[in-house]
């Protein structure tokens, strides 16, 4: 059980560094990528116009899904691995530890299954 929760968190966490470089690249430009300015893990060997779909595509997938998610489970996945300025214990102010442990497994499970629907 553990394992599929660390497994879970892993996906996410990846999926949230490729949604993070879709929203640079939206911000600054695809010359980031061309300029390999951002490092690139899924997109490394398409061309220009495929890493541009891809990452909007990505980025159009991830704000539906939050969208679809309730508030509880979307605010605390994006302040959980979405946030830019990501804090470790922003937890604290709301949950007690077994409240954020439960509504972190509620909300991967959430997320990942209409990620993967």
């Amino acid at each position: 059980m553990n394992n599929v929760f660390k497994n879970q968190d892993l996906i996410i966490r990846k999926f949230a560094r490729e949604y993070n470089k879709s929203k640079i690249i939206e911000l600054k430009g695809l010359d980031l990528v061309r300029n390999d300015q951002i490092r690139e893990s899924v997109a490394c060997y398409m061309d220009s116009e495929n890493k541009y779909t891809y990452y909007y595509s990505l980025q159009t997938k991830i704000d539906n899904i939050l969208d679809k998610l309730n508030w509880d489970c979307s605010n605390f996945i994006k302040n959980e691995f979405f946030s830019s300025n990501y804090k470790s214990n922003w937890w604290m102010n709301y949950y007690s530890r077994s409240t954020y442990y439960r509504l972190k497994k509620k909300s991967m499970n959430e997320f990942l299954s209409l990620l993967y629907a």
